[in-house]
């Protein structure tokens, strides 16, 4: 059987009464039960009632089943009223269980066993039936003394750790401290490396000229220059008479081809010529690979207020709802990169209309990334998160 991760005991309480008359019938054990649940919230369930003489496991002494209707999360009925308790033994310790019924006929955890205060003390009473038609209404009595203060019941079990709550924002960053004093002079360290000569400076500027020195002695004679340059032509003398005409010489050989002349202007297009035959078809060619194609993977059902890491891209869906008078819904989806998230992608509130007497539901969708973190935060009402990835 599952157990509901929301579930807190809110009190225990036993009632003790006994009502007496002169014409009393058989006497009827009951009792008064009460037991407060987070997420039950206003609404009718098929509970199942059992006492065991063990906090877990052990022996079922009694059990009954009854439809109930919560009142803000909070069960209370009178245990006995539909299975007689009068042959259960109160002077041991007893644990009482609550169980949900589902609609395939099985059972869910409500919290956990809780141990019984009314053992080993008397249990409530009333009358079953009459023996007689009733008699006039006698007067008021007094009112009697106050009854000594009953005895401590048993200090029940620890409850499990509570989940560790979402990290809290980080806080401001504090202002600087003071500096601290000067620490003392450190050793010499060694001497570096003698760095690389530097670039030549740039040429000083020429000195005075010197004093002119003594003459020096005669050479020797140097040796004869080259040939002096050809004088100008002189003038052309006149022309004599023409000759006789020589014999015609043999004829020449064909000079080189001259340059290409210039390109001389396009001429007018001729008609079209009839179309040629259709070539054969070329050989089909290999089929390559088979591409992928992106498609969404499995529904996984989620948690609220926990944070998870995206294997892949997907979207995350989340829906609440609840019939409760005056309920206060709301749904936060955060999404980026940090752990937790802080960057609000969706989110929707509302409030169930107590004239309406109707249920509320709202849901939320939002994308996220692969790698990124994501969380959905609601109020506690009745809620489903689901993730759903992309595959191939």
């Amino acid at each position: 059987m599952r157990s509901k991760s929301l579930a807190a005991v809110i009190f225990l309480g036993v009632i003790f009464w006994l009502i007496s008359f002169a014409w009393s019938g058989p006497i009827k054990p009951l009792i008064y039960y009460t037991k407060t649940e987070k997420g039950l919230g206003n609404k009718t369930y098929i509970f199942r009632f059992s006492l065991w003489d063990a906090g877990t496991d052990g022996n079922m002494v009694w059990e009954e089943e009854k439809t109930l209707t919560t009142k803000k999360s909070t069960i209370s009925t009178l245990l006995g009223d539909i299975n007689t308790i009068d042959g259960v033994d109160f002077s041991q310790q007893l644990w009482v269980q609550v169980e949900e019924k589902q609609g395939d006929g099985s059972y869910d955890l409500v919290g956990e066993r809780e141990p019984l205060a009314v053992s080993g003390v008397p249990y409530a009473l009333w009358a079953l039936t009459p023996a007689g038609p009733k008699g006039d209404k006698g007067d008021t009595g007094s009112q009697g003394p106050t009854g000594p203060q009953g005895v401590q019941g048993a200090i029940g079990p620890t409850g499990p750790a509570g989940a560790t709550g979402a990290q809290g924002l980080i806080g401001p960053t504090g202002t600087a401290g003071a500096t601290g004093p000067k620490g003392p002079t450190g050793a010499t360290g060694a001497a570096g490396p003698t760095g690389a000569t530097g670039a030549q400076g740039p040429t000083g500027p020429t000195g005075p000229q010197g004093a002119t020195g003594p003459t020096g002695a005669t050479g020797s004679t140097g040796p004869t220059g080259p040939i002096g340059p050809t004088g100008p032509t002189g003038a052309i003398g006149t022309q004599g008479p023409t000759g006789a005409a020589g014999p015609t010489g043999a004829t020449g050989t064909t000079g080189p081809t001259g340059p290409q002349g210039l390109q001389g202007a396009q001429g007018t297009q001729g008609p079209t010529g009839p179309i040629g035959p259709t070539g054969p078809t070329g050989a089909t060619g290999t089929q390559g690979p088979a591409g992928t194609v992106p498609a969404l993977g499995a529904w996984a059902g989620k948690d609220i207020n926990t944070v998870y890491q995206a294997a892949t891209d997907g979207f995350v869906l989340a829906y609440e709802y609840s019939n409760a008078n005056g309920a206060f819904l709301s749904l936060q989806g955060y999404t980026d990169g940090s752990n937790p998230p802080t960057t609000a992608r969706a989110m929707v509130w509302g409030e169930n209309n107590p004239a309406l007497n109707t249920t509320t539901s709202m849901s939320i969708m939002m994308p996220v990334r692969k790698g990124d973190y994501w969380q959905v935060q609601c109020g506690g009402w009745s809620y489903q998160v689901y993730w759903i990835p992309f595959g191939n």
